[in-house]
């Protein structure tokens, strides 16, 4: 599906500066380095080394403040009586009066065939580098310098944070931040309930920390050079961790069993697993450059490369290629999903598909720097021109196969095979399928599923348009949509066939038809196989939403058992009588457009 390359809106409802007003933001002296429990201020915010209460008095997804400032569908905040002041160049900060950050005016994001372009915050200057949050109203995102900023379902909140920050992590109702300080250390650790605390990483004053995880559990990590830090969530308290090679640049980890597993990379072809003991051991990748990973917790890992490359690490622990080379750079990785930059600082955003494996999804005119997948599935995009973006995908309202494609890149993804004697290709956002010039015979462009079955489940495809004859008529052009198994798809098959203003029901035989009816007024342009409630149904819909004519069923038991472990989808062409034909063209496999 082509989108229009997407123009953020950047709006500004306070002046911009770069300068925050020392010891206005958090009270105490001006100026310095924290000191260990003292409150004096660091940048304009209350900088108590180790100090602070355990705990912290944030809960995700609450409602308003207890006497405060009202936080419409973000986390609670706890503390005082007093309203929260709005933001402004010299009011960036945490209040302990309100127990809040400074907020500016509400806003609401404006959406649009699934994205949402959400107000840039009004200080903001730079990128947006890092982003991490708790829900869709519970989020943080870090500028390249000077602050971070809170969105709590109806506004922004303001941080002052390091000179240069590099990573956020959002757990447990607070912030953690990684980036470069050289006064007091290189990790902010906010709670609503006491406010900003600078922590060092080790005794000897390092002052970067490149990325920061946590796992939900009492612990969370900052990675700097030669070596990890492990924080007990509980006291501040931080236990370094050697580790012999580095700076580990992206940190990311999973929970399984009740234990942490923690996994980094330095920008080379090294990933760093960090043992149950707290030691650090590297192991070799195919990947010359990683910049970012993600760990899935059934053994396998990814790993993204500068030059468009994705590598995966097996159940057997062996290192390889995940897919042909991408167009653009990858940049961060949260499951199935990672975010890039291509061309002059364009933005791009990459989807795994478990069937097809990656794809390009949706380009930005602005690079995308970090993204986070939000509980409810919504992805969220931080990047340059402090813009914010949440991308909802399309998914179907009904239960699909494991596979889905919008068509968006350059080229088809890898898991396609061509069939017959024509080639499709992507085009504009569309699939292209090519129609050979031979009479009586077909081309097709298939996939084989990863998890076969179609018990209750569907495969929907979009048709833009027919194959054609040239003279604009399609008695002898054929327009194929199927799913089967491989192997025997001549006998094993369930297909829609849309010629001479017909729609054919194919059962069991690639060529002798079970059910023809007439092809609605205005024509066809959603076509859906499935099976429901011991039936297999071939339906069609002017849109995704419907509504959807099931024109026709039939048991999906005796010799159509096969439903159970059908496993390639495919569509493609047919030529009855020879000589050139107009393609079809096909969109939106498995997905329903906003």
């Amino acid at each position: 599906m082509r989108r229009a390359p997407l123009v953020l809106l950047l709006l500004s409802c306070e002046p911009l500066t770069p300068i925050d007003r020392p010891g206005e933001a958090g009270g105490g002296a001006a100026g310095g380095g924290a000191s260990a429990g003292g409150g004096a201020t660091a940048g304009g915010f209350t900088a108590t080394a180790g100090g602070g209460a355990a705990g912290g008095g944030a809960t995700a997804g609450g409602g308003g403040t207890a006497g405060g400032g009202a936080t419409a569908g973000g986390g609670a905040t706890a503390g005082g009586g007093a309203s929260c002041q709005p933001c402004t160049p010299g009011s960036c900060g945490w209040n302990a009066a309100c127990g809040d950050l400074c907020r500016e005016a509400p806003s609401a994001p404006v959406c649009d065939a699934g994205l949402c372009r959400f107000s840039r915050p009004a200080l903001a200057l730079g990128a947006m580098v890092s982003i991490s949050g708790e829900s869709p109203n519970d989020f943080w995102v870090a500028e390249s310098g000077g602050r971070a900023y809170h969105w709590n379902g109806s506004a922004w909140g303001c941080l002052p944070a390091f000179a240069s920050n590099d990573d956020v992590w959002a757990g447990g109702g607070e912030l953690w931040l990684g980036g470069q300080n050289v006064d007091g250390g290189p990790v902010l650790r906010y709670r609503p309930s006491t406010g900003p605390v600078v922590l060092p990483v080790n005794a000897t004053g390092a002052s970067r920390a490149y990325s920061v995880w946590g796992n939900g559990l009492g612990t969370v990590w900052a990675s700097g050079n030669g070596q990890v830090t492990a924080f007990d969530v509980a006291s501040s308290a931080p236990l370094p961790e050697p580790v012999a090679g580095g700076p580990l640049r992206d940190l990311k980890g999973f929970v399984s069993g009740g234990s942490t597993f923690v996994y980094g990379v330095p920008y080379s072809n090294t990933v760093f697993t960090r043992s149950a003991s707290g030691t650090w051991v590297s192991e070799a990748t195919t990947a010359p450059q990683a910049r970012a990973l993600w760990p899935v917790g059934d053994g396998r890992s990814f790993i993204a490369e500068d030059d468009g490359w994705f590598n995966v690490r097996s159940s057997t622990a062996a290192w390889g290629r995940d897919g042909p080379q991408m167009h653009g750079s990858p940049n961060a990785m949260f499951g199935s999903y990672a975010s890039g930059t291509v061309g002059l600082n364009d933005g791009l955003v990459y989807r795994r598909d478990p069937t097809l494996g990656w794809q390009e999804v949706l380009r930005t005119q602005h690079g995308v720097r970090d993204l986070w997948v939000a509980p409810d599935g919504g992805v969220f995009l931080a990047g340059d021109a402090g813009f914010v973006l949440r991308y909802d995908p399309p998914d179907c309202p009904y239960p699909t196969v494991a596979i889905a494609d919008e068509f968006q890149g350059i080229s088809l993804s890898a898991g396609w095979q061509h069939g017959g004697g024509a080639t499709s290709f992507v085009d504009a956002g569309v699939l292209v399928a090519s129609i050979s010039a031979t009479g009586g015979q077909g081309s097709s462009v298939r996939a084989s599923l990863i998890d076969g079955g179609i018990i209750g489940k569907w495969v929907s495809i979009e048709v833009r348009a027919r194959a054609l004859e040239m003279n604009g008529n399609d008695d002898n052009a054929g327009t194929l949509f199927f799913i089967g198994r491989g192997g025997a798809l001549t006998t094993h098959i369930f297909k829609i066939e849309l010629s001479d203003g017909m729609m054919r029901a194919y059962a069991g035989s690639d060529s002798a038809v079970d059910r023809e009816v007439p092809q609605p007024d205005g024509g066809v342009h959603f076509l859906r196989i499935g099976e429901r409630d011991g039936f297999v149904v071939f339906a069609s819909a002017p849109a995704w939403s419907g509504p959807w004519n099931d024109w026709f069923s039939i048991p999906d038991a005796g010799q159509f058992s096969f439903v159970d472990d059908a496993n390639v989808v495919g569509v493609g062409t047919y030529n009855g009588i020879g000589g050139a034909m107009r393609p079809a063209v096909f969109d939106n496999l498995n997905r329903c457009p906003r």
